[in-house]
Order: C-alpha cells, then structure tokens, then sequence
C-alpha cells in the first residue's frame, strides 16, 4: 500500500526549516511520498492581529487545496499529515474536511500549534509539540485544548515558536526529540 505524508509550514517556518526538514526527512525513510505545501497571497505582516491572522488562515488553506485536489486520498494505506504553526490549523481543517469526513484515517503533528487550530482537530488524533516561552500561543491554553481535545502535548522549557531556546546544543536535543516521538507515532 502507498503512504503519503504532507507538510504544512507556517508563516516563516517553511519545508527546509529543522522541524519541518527532519520530519520529511523521517518520512522518506519510512516510505511516505512527500508532499510540501507553498502559501499563495499571504498578507505581508500578520503582528497578532486577529483579522489578519484569519485572512493568512484562509489564504494559506486556499493554497494547500489547489495543491492537493488532485490526490486520491483513498489509495493511501497511511496518510501523514505535519503542520507548523499557522499550518497546525490549515491541517487539522484540511483533515477534516477531505480526509475524515470521508471516513479516511490519518495521523497528524502539530509543531506549535495556535490555539486556532483546536478548533478543527479530531479528537484523539495527533500528537503535539510546544515551547513555553512560545509568543504567539499561550501554554496555559495549549495544555487546555491539548487536554480537551486528548493530543498528547510535549512541553519544551524555554522554547519559543519554533522549539529553540538559543542554546545550539540544548535545540539539538529537543530536535532529536521530537524527531524521536514523531518516528514512534507513525
């Protein structure tokens, strides 16, 4: 049977970033084909601002649809899906719509996911990742959601949005360890 795993970046966070790079890279080496979704008309800064947040969302979901369209859910055995930040929410709400709804499975990670991306995740479906000294999504509120929602939630001390806390050696770790409960759950 054919595997299949796609990659949703975030704003700045893209495919050749660590978290995004290694986690395609581990699913070559488990026989995925790979998928790495680009963003389309993305507003120039989005700054917190909940407006241009969700027209970032929606923009970004526009793209990953055209980009996938074309793929035949169906004849894959294992569908992966990574997200990274903004990217956490367009792949839970992509999942849902294309590939849950149509009685598929999937497994998905959520590298720093927004508090957002709750919104559409499948409960008991995924497994996350976070920095507590993340800027753009609250730990008391990623542990709530996480919780509700039962996503099992790795907690980085010290981390901010993209799981770095500038020490070379301690992010070097914390890549290894993510890598290592990614490789586990799929």
């Amino acid at each position: 049977m054919k595997k299949i795993c796609v990659l949703f970046p975030g704003m700045g966070y893209t495919t050749q970033k660590p978290l995004l790079y290694y986690s395609g890279k581990l699913a070559l080496s488990k026989d995925y084909e790979l998928v790495q979704i680009t963003y389309d008309n993305m507003p120039p800064k989005v700054i917190r601002d909940p407006e241009v947040m969700r027209q970032a969302y929606e923009a970004a979901l526009d793209s990953a649809k055209r980009q996938l369209e074309d793929i035949r859910w169906d004849e894959y055995s294992d569908i992966l899906i990574v997200g990274k930040s903004v990217g956490t929410a367009v792949a839970a709400s992509f999942a849902d719509t294309y590939i849950f709804s149509k009685g598929l499975n999937a497994k998905l990670v959520y590298l720093t996911p927004v508090a957002e991306t709750y919104k559409f995740v499948k409960e008991s479906v995924g497994i996350a990742f976070h920095g507590n000294d993340d800027p753009w999504a609250d730990t008391d509120e990623v542990i709530r959601l996480s919780e509700q929602n039962q996503i099992p939630l790795h907690i980085y001390e010290g981390a901010n949005h993209s799981l770095e806390t500038g020490d070379v050696e301690t992010d070097l770790r914390t890549l290894q360890d993510v890598m290592g409960y990614i490789a586990s759950y799929i």
